[in-house]
């Protein structure tokens, strides 16, 4: 049961570690830049193998509860700025009716996608000042250019 629980902890600890380095990689390889968006979920794994690492063989709870610390660690300081505790950067102002506001819609339409409708009804609605859309083609082009 123990050399178990030595594999699950080495396994959450690796997997943090690893997770948190291969980000700051200097490469734009998509396989390696996929790791810049798990940062929650990377340090909850780190986490948890911090907290079971006392329960590892000795040493290996050294060997494996520091690497998981920082990797935990990082993670935290990545994410923090996006957490409700950190200060907030803009503050959002209530609608108002003086005009010096610009509505914006974006959507990404797809090409495959056919709801026409849907979109054109979202515009209606809002009737934005400027609109992007993303993924459109000539059938999306000829479905909204009246509009």
């Amino acid at each position: 049961m123990q050399t178990v629980l030595d594999l699950l902890i080495t396994a959450a600890a690796l997997l943090a570690v690893v997770g948190t380095i291969m980000p700051i990689l200097p490469t734009h390889q998509w396989w390696i830049r996929a790791w810049d968006f798990p940062r929650l979920q990377i340090a909850i794994v780190g986490l948890i193998a911090l907290v079971l690492s006392p329960l590892a063989t000795p040493p290996l709870g050294w060997a494996l509860g520091v690497p998981a610390l920082l990797a935990t660690l990082w993670q935290a300081v990545r994410i923090y700025p996006f957490s409700p505790f950190a200060r907030t950067e803009m503050t959002l102002v209530s609608p108002n009716d003086s005009g010096s506001q610009v509505t914006l819609v974006s959507s990404n339409v797809e090409m495959p996608n056919e709801r026409h409708g849907d979109v054109l009804r979202l515009i209606d609605d809002i009737d934005p000042d400027m609109l992007l859309l993303m993924e459109p083609n000539a059938r999306w082009h000829a479905a909204l250019k009246d509009r």
